[in-house]
């Protein structure tokens, strides 16, 4: 199963600023880790997944919104169906993917999942709550409970090479809006190509009462010849 040491490797590898936190206590989902952090769910990531089986076989689907942002099955289903009709063909049915068919296909425990180092065939979708977040520190899961990754969401948008939704869903009760389900166009987001230098994160500090304070945070150094390529960016849904 992959964890934090394959991300922090791969972070490294890429020259990708971030955190690794270890955690005063397990945290069970992102709402409760933003509790452990003590940080606002706006900046913790929720994944839910999707599955969705087409004539080759059972595709899965995930989809990347802020803790605090609610999100309905349903809701997701529908714009899911219209956004991904290229992807999945047009008479796709998607519903909840459960925790088995998650660990399979990710390599990680389904209740930490981190949307990286995914599979190129597993389509990973954004909320615009995410892109709005831009260069903001978000906190997501790195495949147990007891750390964390702090990581920027335009990279890690670029990393998970996410497809964003548009900024207005479905109209109310789950019907199209006027004219179809129009996609909002996104910007091209850049990695900031600077290497970096990185602890390890077993050097995590922690301030009064457990709470981490610092953690392996990521330092800047002169720019080499050896820099990483650019990633793909964050993929820009167009409309149907």
């Amino acid at each position: 199963m992959l964890g934090p040491l394959d991300i922090h490797q791969y972070l490294l590898e890429h020259d990708v600023h971030h955190e690794i936190v270890r955690l005063p206590r397990p945290a069970a989902s992102a709402e409760h880790l933003a509790e452990v952090l003590g940080v606002t769910p706006r900046r913790c990531l929720a994944i839910h997944p999707f599955h969705a089986p087409t004539p080759d076989g059972d595709v899965l689907v995930l989809v990347m919104a802020p803790a605090d942002q609610e999100v309905a099955a349903a809701t997701l289903v529908f714009a899911l169906r219209e956004l991904l009709r290229d992807h999945l063909g047009p008479d796709a049915e998607l519903r909840v993917a459960g925790a088995a068919l998650v660990s399979r296909r990710t390599d990680y425990i389904a209740g930490h999942l981190a949307p990286l180092l995914l599979p190129p065939e597993v389509i990973v979708v954004s909320t615009r709550g995410v892109l709005d977040l831009a260069t903001s520190i978000i906190y997501t899961a790195t495949g147990d409970g007891g750390t964390a990754l702090g990581i920027a969401a335009t990279d890690l948008l670029n990393l998970s090479r996410a497809i964003v939704l548009p900024s207005d869903g479905p109209a109310e009760n789950g019907a199209p809006a006027a004219g179809g389900y129009d996609v909002d166009p996104v910007d091209r987001i850049e990695l900031d190509p600077t290497p970096i230098t990185l602890p390890l994160p077993s050097e995590a500090i922690l301030g009064e009462n457990d709470r981490p304070v610092a953690a392996a945070r990521v330092r800047r150094r002169a720019a080499s010849s050896t820099a990483a390529p650019p990633l793909t960016p964050a993929v820009a849904a167009t409309a149907s």
